[in-house]
């Protein structure tokens, strides 16, 4: 089997609005997401499947609130 893995999200996003998390994520704070897995800041992970794409990434979140950071 040769299949080959969807490209997941993988990038640079800040958090505007910590929502309802706010001891995980830090508003202001540049995370980096690779293929669609968040790191928290208490070293936990928020894992996003199958996201391909930020507004995909984005709209997974109920209350939290990222941009992308274009470089």
């Amino acid at each position: 089997t040769n299949e080959e893995k969807p490209k997941l999200y993988n990038g640079k996003v800040v958090c505007v609005d910590n929502g309802v998390i706010p001891r995980k994520v830090t508003v202001g704070k540049i995370y980096d997401v690779v293929d669609g897995i968040l790191p928290y800041d208490d070293g936990d992970t928020s894992v996003r499947r199958g996201l391909r794409t930020f507004a995909e990434f984005a709209d997974s979140f109920a209350t939290v609130k990222f941009i992308e950071v274009v470089e």
